[in-house]
């Protein structure tokens, strides 16, 4: 009973963090909606919404850097389509692709854990698209999060940007 009234308090007051951390994912998707209207592509789909939710969660994390983010979707998607070109839709080559584009992510020191879902989703939809699909997402979720992370959060994006480069991006 105490810990359904606590469940229940906690969910009707979101703390700060989660508010932020919302509104962080809130605004990176609307901002691939809104691209994918301008471009007349799906952009909004589930790999995108699990990085936007890393960046402001963890941006200090290691798969949440800027150049994992791209690099990873950039090898997922293209180890994917080369799968599924392939093995189109196949449920034994989806899995193997997803093993060896998370290894080689793992290799270049690139690892993106959302990243090797585009993967698979690559592999069961084989069309030539899925690179741009995964450039253009890569790249608006990480910019969303780079304008987004100082107003939400206090606190640049990357994490682990140079103090001049932190300065230059605060808001005034």
């Amino acid at each position: 009973m105490i810990v359904k009234l606590r469940l229940v308090i906690a969910l009707s007051r979101p703390s700060a963090h989660a508010a932020r951390l919302a509104a962080g994912v809130l605004g990176a998707l609307l901002g691939l909606v809104a691209l994918g209207a301008l471009t007349h592509a799906s952009l909004l789909i589930a790999p995108f919404a699990a990085t936007a939710a890393l960046g402001h969660a963890s941006p200090h994390a290691r798969g949440a850097r800027p150049r994992n983010v791209i690099g990873g979707y950039a090898i997922g998607a293209a180890i994917g389509l080369a799968v599924g070109m392939l093995a189109p839709g196949d449920a034994v080559g989806a899995a193997v692709a997803a093993a060896f584009s998370a290894s080689l992510m793992g290799q270049l020191d690139l690892e993106h854990p959302p990243a090797v879902a585009m993967t698979v989703l690559a592999v069961q939809q084989p069309v030539p698209w899925v690179l741009g699909v995964a450039a253009a997402g890569a790249v608006a979720v990480t910019a969303s999060t780079v304008v987004l992370a100082p107003l939400l959060h206090r606190r640049a994006y990357p994490a682990g940007l140079p103090a001049r480069a932190r300065r230059l991006r605060q808001p005034a």
